[in-house]
């Protein structure tokens, strides 16, 4: 072996024609100046010059020897077997010899026959650590052991990993053969026995095929023998003769082929997803797809994904689907066609700092996705939905832009409402008063005042998918303007009081609106017609309608325009209590009460329309009905109000000595307690509103939340109905009980549940409790409450007291418990439960 090996010590030569003997005797041979000095022929020698070096023709390189030189090293140390002609390195050794590099823990290399021995490296426990590796310039492998030849370049390869495009391949035996010294192919060939193909990144992988024998040819093709589905390391049945895995780098158009072969007694054999992929450019590709049926129905996709870094990503997705059957009445071939429009567009936020267009869109016609798929999904999905749109910020100005798409889809009722457009303009609260460069306390009144604006623009039509994009849909489209304007202030008065005036406007502009219609006529309808058995003389029966409603609508320019006004005044009182002595050691109660005034005028008279329900006027019992009923804005009806209203915002909360850590702590009686109601000037009887009470708390160290509520009436009642008659001017009293409700709502986790249990009374776990340390017993792994520590119970109970004809009646409305969370079954696995409930009271699970 005459090639020279290069080490960590550059100046060290061995020759393979070298005697062994020689060597040792020797250790330091004496180096020869091959540099000649050329002689300047002026004698002069200057700083420029040249030395040429002299080779020494007589040396001959033996065929058996390596192309190029063999660099090796090591961390930690290695030593030379001269007898064995052997080098050992320790410590992240490496051989490396060309494009081609070998690491591992110990590294063998052998001058006689070229051929480098690599180990993985184990630690004191007998457990390997870090796997070595192998790497060219087109693969990498990680193995336990591996045996290479860097004069043939092929090598041998024990549990080796290595990763080709998506697929990660573990083999457990693996012959390289390099395409450097192999004249008949011209790729690197990789042969596995026993290995398994898989997606899974995972040293033990969780799936994959399991094949006895594969060939790779690295970013091109892997080609499967005899192998079967494996999960989990179990064999599965399904199995396969032979697979061809393409491992291509990067894009290029292709067939795709079917990725399904289903039959259906109606349509025949189908191949579905077949088609061609185009790689338009590095932003966008394109995916032609079909579905073949051997009946003669077919669909046809395009699919088109793209993305730009820092800019937007989406994908498009247009369906045509045209599916024959055969008519189960008289075997006619029925036709039925759809087609679907997808789209999900995202923009990056920092493609703009104020304008974004973004959303998803997911249209069908006549039920595609369940006419056009067979999976559970496509075929039970029910609802679809659609939003996208378009927004800008409007630096600069109070204002703000938008304009969407609005669609959704009920596949069962075949009910399609689409708005297109929706535009918004909305302009942020402004104070138009307000002077520049004045302070907060120079601050006028009128500077206080804050105006709001919001004007809205839609399309609305609702529709069938069968009908979608015909003429149908553009005769039932409605649209309109809305306009929503605002304008209130806060003002502090006598130091203590917060005065709130506000009044708003909104005007909405209908172009067609519903318009409900009288026939007078009569009319007869054949209910059967019956055959005398004598006579065979058929007998008529009808029946007769005498005048009908029909509901139309109809264009014009109508407007809708309500107003209302308040003003409210609130405050705060506080109230205080302090003991010197005991556990309690104060109560502290805050009431906010708020008192108001408020108006509207009546749309009801305004905007109210009748139509007649009998020809004769003798009977005259016109039908009212609202014109703008189910229009493109809400705009319901009123009468006219001038109400008083008030309210009070009760918190209680106390204050407790804790003899744990000799300090006073505040904890909450109440959350809040409300009370309110109103008083309508403009009602002509039971003018006071009823008495509404409500509130909440905790309950055992929060675990429990009570929410209650209550309602009183300052009227009588027969019948279970109010009369203007008050409580006051017959029982004396301003107020009668009429309901009362209680929720409580307990959630507990195991984890907190065995806390719980875990707790004693041990001075030393006081101890901990104080610090703020939570201390808990030891449980042996794998016990019930280990399992179950991500679990949690919720338990609803509802009780509520009503009085029916002047008896109190109590009922339980609920009461249920709810169990949920997750079991991890091992470190990779994990199973959810999503709800298990049981109602008691009906003693049936939910």
């Amino acid at each position: 072996f005459n090639q020279l090996l290069v080490g960590q010590n550059p100046n060290k030569v061995i020759s393979k024609d070298t005697d062994s003997l020689d060597v040792l005797k020797d250790t330091i041979p004496v180096l020869i100046d091959t540099l000649e000095m050329v002689t300047d022929t002026s004698g002069v020698l200057d700083s420029n010059t040249i030395f040429k070096p002299t080779i020494d023709a007589n040396i001959t390189i033996s065929s058996d020897s390596v192309v190029d030189q063999v660099v090796y090293g090591s961390r930690d140390s290695n030593y030379m077997d001269v007898v064995n002609n052997q080098i050992h390195l320790y410590g992240n050794a490496f051989v490396e010899f060309q494009d081609m590099k070998i690491q591992g823990a110990y590294l063998i290399f052998d001058f006689n026959t070229n051929i480098a021995h690599a180990f993985k490296e184990v630690d004191s426990l007998g457990l390997y650590m870090d796997r070595p590796t192998f790497t060219n310039p087109d693969q990498e492998f990680n193995y336990q052991e591996l045996k290479f030849n860097f004069k043939t370049q092929k090598g041998i390869v024990y549990d080796a990993i290595s990763k080709e495009g998506e697929f990660f391949l573990h083999g457990n035996k693996t012959k390289f053969l390099s395409k450097a010294n192999d004249t008949l192919n011209l790729d690197d060939q990789i042969f596995n026995e026993n290995a398994i193909i898989t997606t899974c990144n995972h040293e033990h992988p969780h799936f994959g095929i399991r094949c006895s024998k594969l060939k790779l040819v690295p970013d091109k093709l892997a080609v499967l023998g005899p192998s079967n589905l494996e999960i989990a390391g179990i064999p599965t049945p399904l199995f396969l003769p032979f697979g061809f895995f393409p491992l291509l780098q990067g894009r290029s158009s292709g067939l795709i082929f079917p990725s399904e072969f289903t039959y259906d007694k109606d349509l025949g054999l189908t191949f579905r997803n077949i088609g061609y992929y185009f790689p338009i450019s590095q932003y966008m590709d394109v995916r032609v797809l079909g579905d073949i049926y051997t009946n003669g129905s077919f669909a046809t996709r395009v699919q088109s994904s793209y993305k730009k870094r820092y800019a937007y990503t989406g994908r498009v997705e247009l369906g045509y689907s045209r599916i024959k059957r055969e008519s189960s009445i008289d075997g006619s071939d029925e036709l039925s066609t759809s087609f679907s429009i997808q789209l999900s567009h995202r923009q990056d936020a920092k493609a703009h700092p104020y304008r974004s267009i973004d959303g998803s869109i997911n249209l069908q016609s006549n039920q595609y996705n369940s006419r056009t798929f067979n999976d559970f999904d496509n075929v039970f999905e029910n609802k679809l939905r659609s939003n996208f749109g378009f927004r800008h910020s409007m630096p600069g100005t109070p204002f703000s832009f938008s304009m969407t798409l609005n669609h959704s889809q009920d596949n069962r009722t075949r009910k399609v409402t689409v708005t297109l457009p929706n535009i918004n303009l909305n302009m942020n609260t402004i104070f138009p008063f307000k002077r520049k460069n004045v302070g907060s306390n120079d601050e006028k009144w009128f500077e206080k005042v804050n105006l709001k604006y919001s004007g809205a623009f839609k399309n609305f039509v609702q529709t069938t998918d069968t009908t979608l994009f015909t003429q149908a849909v553009f005769d039932e489209m409605q649209y309109g303007f809305s306009h929503k304007a605002s304008t209130g202030a806060s003002f502090r008065v006598a130091k203590y009081f917060n005065v709130t005036p506000s009044a708003s406007y909104e005007e909405l502009w209908y172009f067609r609106t519903l318009e409900n219609q009288y026939n007078s006529e009569l009319l007869f309808d054949t209910i059967s017609i019956d055959t005398i058995p004598l006579t065979g003389q058929e007998v008529v029966n009808q029946d007769t309608t005498f005048g009908t409603f029909s509901e139309n609508i109809v264009g014009g320019f109508e407007t809708f325009r309500k107003f209302n006004s308040s003003i409210n005044v609130s405050t705060q009182i506080f109230g205080t209590k302090t003991f010197q002595k005991g556990w309690l050691r104060g109560i502290r109660h805050v009431i906010k009460p708020t008192i108001g005034l408020s108006y509207a005028p009546d749309t009801r008279a305004k905007y109210i329309r009748e139509v007649s329900t009998d020809p004769n006027e003798k009977f005259v019992d016109p039908l009212e009905y609202n014109p703008y009923q189910g229009g493109i804005f809400s705009a319901p009806l009123s009468e006219k109000a001038m109400s008083f209203t008030y309210g009070f915002t009760n918190q209680i909360e106390a204050k407790y000595f804790s003899k744990k850590d000799s300090t006073e702590k505040k904890f909450k009686i109440f959350n809040n307690i409300n009370v309110n109601g109103n008083y309508n000037f403009v009602r002509d009887s039971l003018k006071w509103s009823d008495v509404r009470l409500s509130g909440n708390t905790t309950l055992i160290k929060d675990i429990t939340n009570l929410n209650f509520a209550a309602t009183y009436t300052p009227y009588l009642k027969s019948d279970n109905r109010s009369i203007d008659e008050t409580v006051w001017s017959r029982r004396g009293r301003l107020l009668a009980f009429d309901n009362f409700s209680a929720t409580f709502n307990t959630r507990m986790t195991f984890k907190k549940l065995k806390a719980i249990f875990q707790s004693d009374n041990k001075s030393d776990d006081k101890k901990d409790i104080k610090k703020g340390n939570k201390t808990k017993k030891k449980i042996e792994a794998g016990s019930i409450y280990d399992l179950l520590e991500k679990f949690s119970i919720n338990h609803t109970y509802q009780v509520a007291v009503r009085r029916i004809d002047e008896v109190d009646t109590l009922m339980v409305n609920v009461h249920s418990i709810q169990l949920r969370g997750r079991v991890q079954l091992s470190k990779n696995w994990e199973l959810t439960v999503g709800n298990i409930a049981y109602d008691i009271k009906n003693k049936s699970f939910i």
